[in-house]
C-alpha cells in the first residue's frame, strides 16, 4: 500500500512539472533519434588480372569445378544465320590475325593464349568439338536431354594455354594456312626407347596395306571388322617402328588368350626369352 501511494505521489509531481514547463513554453520532450547515416562503400577498383581471376572462380563455382572452355562459342557463328550451313573451311577469320603462331606438340597440341585473338581461339576450340549423338537420339525420342550436352568439346583450358587433342594437328595446320598464319611447330613429344624386336608372323595382303598406310602417319585409328587381325597388325607395326609401346587391350578375358597379347607376334633378335621381350615392350610407354 505504501508503494502505491509513493508511485501516485511521483506521478502527481511529474504532472505538475510538465504543466509548469509547458506554461513557460519549454519543450521538455527529447528530440527524436536521428536515423543512422549509412554511407555507400566506394566501389573497389580491381585490376585486369584480379577481374579475370574473379570471373574464373565464379565460372568454376557455377560449373562444379569443370571449366567449360567457352564451348558456347562453338555455336555463336551459327546463330548469326542459323538456317545457313556453311563449311568452316570456307570462312575467313575476321579481325587482325598474327603473322605466326607457336604450336607446341606434346601429349596435346598447346597454343599460348597471349598469341590468340578471340576469333582464332574460337575456331581452334571448335576444331576439337563435335555434336553429341546421345543428345539428338534422346531429343528425337522425346526423352529428357537434361545433362546431355548438345556439343562435346575436347579442348582443355590451362592458365596460359589452350590445348587440343593431337588428332587435330592436320586441321589446325590447314586452318592456319588458309588464313595466312605461319605455323611454328615445336615437337616436344617423348621419342621413346628403341627396342630390338622382330615380327615372326606373316601378314595378309590387306594387313600389309593397313600397316603401310598407318606407318606414314604419327597418329591414326585402324578401323577393321572382327577377325581382321588388328592385334597382329599392331604387333607388326611395333616391330617396324622399333620403339617401346603402350598396349591397352579392352574386353579381354583373363584366360591368357594370345589374341590379347600384341607381343605374341614379336620376338627378340637376341636369345632373350619372349616374356622378357614383352616386359621390355611394356616397361615404358610412348604414344607415337
Amino acid at each position: 500500500m505504501a508503494d502505491h501511494d509513493a508511485l501516485a505521489a511521483l506521478q502527481a509531481e511529474n504532472a505538475r512539472l510538465i504543466a509548469l514547463l509547458e506554461s513557460h513554453g519549454i519543450d521538455w520532450r527529447l528530440p527524436p533519434t536521428p536515423a543512422p547515416c549509412i554511407r555507400e562503400a566506394e566501389p573497389t577498383r580491381l585490376s585486369t588480372d584480379e577481374k579475370v581471376a574473379l570471373f574464373r572462380r565464379l565460372i568454376l563455382r557455377a560449373t562444379d569445378g569443370v571449366h567449360p572452355l567457352d564451348v558456347t562459342f562453338i555455336g555463336d557463328e551459327d546463330l548469326v544465320a542459323p538456317w545457313k550451313r556453311e563449311a568452316l573451311s570456307a570462312k575467313a577469320l575476321a579481325g587482325t590475325l598474327p603473322e605466326s603462331l607457336t604450336v607446341t606438340l606434346a601429349n596435346l597440341i598447346y597454343f599460348e593464349k597471349a598469341q590468340l585473338p578471340q576469333p582464332l581461339a574460337n575456331r581452334l576450340i571448335r576444331l576439337a568439338a563435335f555434336q553429341n549423338p546421345e543428345f539428338y537420339k534422346a531429343q528425337a525420342m522425346r526423352m529428357s536431354v537434361w545433362d546431355k550436352p548438345r556439343v562435346i568439346g575436347n579442348a582443355e583450358n590451362y592458365p596460359q594455354h589452350i590445348a587440343l587433342p593431337r588428332g587435330c594437328l592436320d586441321a589446325v595446320q590447314e586452318l592456319l594456312r588458309d588464313n595466312g598464319i605461319r605455323c611454328d611447330l615445336r615437337d616436344e613429344r617423348h621419342s621413346g626407347e628403341a627396342v630390338d624386336v622382330g615380327f615372326v608372323g606373316t601378314l595378309r595382303l590387306d594387313q600389309e596395306a593397313a600397316v603401310a598406310g598407318m606407318l606414314q602417319h604419327d597418329t591414326g585409328v585402324l578401323c577393321a571388322p572382327t577377325a581382321f587381325g588388328k592385334t597382329i597388325t599392331a604387333a607388326a607395326m611395333i616391330a617396324r617402328r622399333g620403339v617401346n609401346t603402350w598396349c591397352i587391350a579392352l574386353n579381354c578375358s583373363s584366360n591368357g588368350r594370345s589374341a590379347c597379347k600384341p607381343s605374341s607376334g614379336l620376338a627378340k633378335a637376341s636369345s632373350v626369352p619372349l616374356a622378357a621381350a614383352r616386359s621390355s615392350l611394356l616397361a615404358r610407354s610412348t604414344l607415337r
